[in-house]
């Protein structure tokens, strides 16, 4: 009896594990966003909880910026020069990011609000601005010359006299607390700062550290470096966690982190490809091995740079011609209508179910074979 319930449990444990296989086969479906035409590339730097998508895009050998809404990708055009690329997006539409003038090189932040870029000017005798992140108020956070900023898209507050010089703002969450990189005793810190507190966050193993994400609960992401190679970190308020490496590699990088605290960005693995990830939980998962890409023509999704609080990610990737285009991932959501997967795997617990039964007959009929009288 003991020996037939613990085939049973056997059967019926190895038929859920190959569902929970059968389920998870695939988590993202992933859209490739396309160009502006021909062979080139493209970048997408930003989403937004409506699926807007922002980024860059080779036109005629420059970097335009774009915005992608309803599979249509449109061209937001320059500040006069040849140049401009998206750097962030929030749920307004609005995009914030940077261009170059008429006849120069010199680069100016701006913020694009459905109609043409608005030049978001400079701070003092600054020759350059570049604004990275914009919230859902209209905030905007970067660096002008040596002076981080915040801007409300009109006027730009000189951030110097809190975060030093030589210091960038590179995220901004919701109620206006900044992430980004300082000055700090020699050293290149990350930074949270947060109505009038500022938080050194530090480093890992006494290196150098970096921050360019932050979601509404305050935890930042980014990247320390290391004695042994470069570690994506998580700061939760109170301490720093090491994020650890993707496939044995000795390199990771974090970008982005969403209000339920999925985190992405690239790392390398142990033969030195280069590859997204999505951290959830307390591991790094190679978007590579979790994504179906069929008809998106990528063969490797290179960097993952944002997530949305959907849960959807975009970055680039490289694509059969070996090219670098921008991906759209999309969840794999649970329908009501059974997926591929979900046939697998419902074949297989019928499978399990029959097995189940065909034993059982078996063990009645030993039974009965013992127990019969003699004739």
């Amino acid at each position: 009896m003991k020996t037939y319930k613990v085939r049973v449990a056997s059967i019926v444990l190895i038929a859920f594990a190959l569902a929970a296989s059968a389920r998870a086969q695939f988590s993202y479906t992933a859209t490739n966003i396309g160009t502006f035409g021909g062979n080139a590339y493209t970048i997408a730097t930003g989403i937004n909880d409506s699926g807007q998508i922002t980024g860059f895009s080779t036109i005629g050998g420059q970097n335009h910026a774009f915005s992608y809404s309803g599979g249509i990708m449109t061209d937001l055009g320059t500040l006069g020069g040849n140049f401009s690329r998206g750097a962030g997006i929030n749920d307004s539409g609005q995009i914030v990011g940077f261009s170059n003038l008429v006849s120069t090189t010199n680069r100016h932040g701006f913020v694009y609000n459905g109609g043409a870029l608005t030049d978001l000017g400079i701070i003092g005798s600054a020759t350059d601005t570049y604004a990275y992140a914009i919230n859902n108020s209209g905030q905007i956070v970067g660096n002008s010359g040596n002076a981080p900023f915040i801007s409300d898209g009109t006027t730009m507050t000189d951030l110097t006299s809190v975060l030093g010089s030589s210091s960038d703002g590179y995220a901004i969450n919701d109620s206006g607390a900044i992430a980004g990189q300082m000055n700090a005793g020699g050293g290149i810190h990350a930074f949270v700062y947060s109505g009038s507190t500022l938080i050194d966050i530090g480093a890992l193993m006494s290196g150098n550290s970096y921050a360019f994400g932050i979601n509404d609960s305050g935890m930042v992401v980014g990247y320390s470096t290391t004695m042994t190679g470069t570690r994506a970190f998580l700061y939760d308020g109170a301490s720093v966690t090491n994020l650890g490496t993707l496939g044995g590699g000795n390199n990771s990088f974090a970008n982005d982190i969403n209000n339920a605290g999925q985190i992405v960005g690239f790392g390398y693995t142990s033969s030195f490809a280069t590859k997204a990830f999505i951290y959830e939980g307390s591991t790094l998962v190679d978007l590579n091995s979790v994504t179906d890409f069929s008809g998106s023509n990528f063969t490797t999704l290179t960097n993952a740079l944002s997530i949305n609080n959907s849960g959807q990610i975009v970055g680039y990737g490289i694509t059969s011609g070996g090219f670098s285009n921008a991906f759209l991932l999309t969840p794999i959501s649970l329908s009501p209508v059974p997926e591929p997967s979900t046939y697998a795997a419902l074949c297989t617990l019928g499978l399990a179910a029959l097995a189940v039964r065909r034993l059982r007959q078996r063990h009645l009929a030993a039974r009965q074979v013992a127990t019969a009288p003699s004739l």
